[in-house]
């Protein structure tokens, strides 16, 4: 058996032979074969452009990461309208009503002393009884 040293072919023929050639003579010569993970001396060039990629991919996952978060901001933005939109639908459900915002007429009913408010519809949407304020305005137009 020879002196062999790391990164040393096993023998000068084999730069001649295909790599499948290579395995099989190889093959022949050892004692047994397993799979494992092992070290291999990169060359000058080889470092180079293991750097050249390390850097690269750096650059890429930066680009990623921030577009990852561009769309997470998104995605959240929308799940938070929509989680605002399903509180106030909740509330609806539960309550049989929702809460509008616009311009409604109150219209006094003096013999029964109550209010009744009406939506730009025409539609009654509360009846209270009058407030003291309510009930003095009354007085005033009447005399």
């Amino acid at each position: 058996m020879s002196n062999f040293k790391v990164g040393q072919i096993y023998a000068p023929e084999f730069k001649k032979l295909s790599k499948k050639d290579v395995l099989e003579n190889i093959d022949a010569v050892a004692y047994a074969s397993e799979e494992r993970n092992y070290s291999v001396q990169l060359s000058e060039e080889q470092i180079q452009d293991r750097e050249k990629r390390y850097t690269q991919n750096g650059i890429e996952i930066g680009e990623i990461e921030a577009e990852k978060k561009r769309i997470n901001d998104e995605f959240n933005a929308s799940i938070k309208v929509l989680k605002g939109e399903n509180a106030l639908l909740g509330q609806a459900v539960k309550f049989k009503s929702e809460q509008r915002h616009g311009k409604v007429f109150l219209v006094d009913d003096p013999e029964r002393q109550e209010i009744a408010i009406f939506d730009e519809e025409g539609v009654c949407i509360e009846v209270r009884p009058m407030t003291a304020g309510e009930r003095q305005r009354v007085i005033k137009i009447a005399n």
